[in-house]
């Protein structure tokens, strides 16, 4: 939601209590700066897709996926090499 990250109360006794009395159940909230909002994508988009295409964040975002992320280039390598993921010029 706008750009955040909220968390609900993990026991179910306080989530229900803070509900009856007319209460979110949330006890964490962060709002989201422009990383965290590349990061969620990017996971998002390997949770939800199982893929991520390079193409797709260079439009979103305006930068190459790899200049962002410079350090990764050889533990995706790694995993790749271990049949982990697979890895390829469109994405992963």
């Amino acid at each position: 939601m706008n750009n955040s990250f909220s968390q609900n109360e993990r026991n179910l006794s306080p989530y229900y209590s803070r509900i009856e009395s007319g209460n979110l159940p949330v006890i964490v909230g962060h709002k989201l700066n422009n990383d965290d909002i590349i990061r969620q994508y990017v996971i998002e988009q390997l949770m939800c897709n199982f893929y991520l295409s390079y193409e797709n964040f260079e439009k979103k975002f305006q930068i190459p996926f790899f200049t962002y992320f410079p350090s990764i280039v050889d533990s995706l390598h790694a995993f790749k090499n271990e049949g982990l993921l697979i890895l390829n010029d469109d994405g992963i």
